[in-house]
């Protein structure tokens, strides 16, 4: 993880500031952010979303990996049921 300057991130997009899900003090937050700057990002382990739950002092999860495992988990459940029909046949 790196920092990264606003603008640099944000550049022309539009943006707003918003209460976020958090008991924690804005600084609080800034601070484990910063606490993790070099973590190397995995997909699998620690990725964007794992970090800004982490950083609000939740437990890091990740939806974008949960989707894709359930979407893994569709796709093999209907590939192991069209071949248990095809056999019946």
């Amino acid at each position: 993880m790196t920092e990264e300057a606003f603008a640099d991130v944000v550049g022309g997009a539009i943006w707003q500031i918003v209460d976020g899900p958090s008991a924690l003090h804005p600084r609080a937050i800034v601070a484990r952010a910063r606490s993790k700057l070099g973590t190397r990002y995995d997909f699998w382990k620690w990725n964007c979303e794992d970090f800004v739950s982490w950083a609000l002092g939740h437990e890091p999860r990740s939806s974008q990996r949960e989707g894709f495992l359930g979407l893994v988990a569709f796709v093999l459940v209907s590939a192991i049921a069209v071949r248990t029909v095809g056999q019946e046949a």
